[in-house]
């Protein structure tokens, strides 16, 4: 009976937890400034994977909140073509076992004007304390860059957006 060997019960609950949360390993657009019916014209905005910044707010208005786990959920983010004035954040670090929110959080505003059918990134450019709206893979080119606007310690209090 392999099953009674602690080791092998250990091994078959890993394998099975692991299975079960890939399932969570996905892309999930998120429509951000458009009925869920209108996505096939969209320009698409998503978080970049070593900066990654997040959309809370598109022309004024705040994006409904959404559970951000970046090294589980990639959020593709759905907008009508033209030029939006976005509000972005970065995310707090989290002091583990403990889900504590540690250091500052930087809040961004940027005009970027988007093409139908195009993939942008969002990303944080530190050294120059800027957000950074990049078109296509790779290093790719910046086409919008917004000033940092507000910064906090996590946990403290929101964006206070101009």
């Amino acid at each position: 009976m392999l099953l009674r060997h602690p080791a092998a019960v250990l091994l078959v609950a890993g394998l099975g937890i692991l299975g079960g949360c890939t399932g969570l390993l996905q892309t999930t657009p998120v429509p951000a400034d458009l009925s869920p019916g209108t996505a096939a014209g969209a320009a698409r905005l998503t978080e970049d994977g070593d900066h990654p910044l997040i959309l809370r707010g598109v022309d004024g208005q705040l994006v409904p909140f959404r559970v951000y786990m970046p090294a589980l959920i990639t959020h593709h983010y759905l907008l009508a073509p033209g030029r939006h004035l976005l509000w972005v954040q970065t995310l707090a670090d989290v002091l583990y076992p403990l889900p504590i929110p540690l250091g500052h959080i930087h809040c961004y505003v940027l005009e970027a004007d988007l093409a139908a059918g195009k993939t942008y990134r969002l990303k944080e450019n530190i050294p120059s304390k800027e957000a950074w709206v990049v078109q296509g893979e790779g290093p790719g080119e910046v086409i919008a860059r917004g000033p940092l606007v507000d910064s906090f310690l996590a946990g403290t209090r929101t964006c206070a957006w101009p």
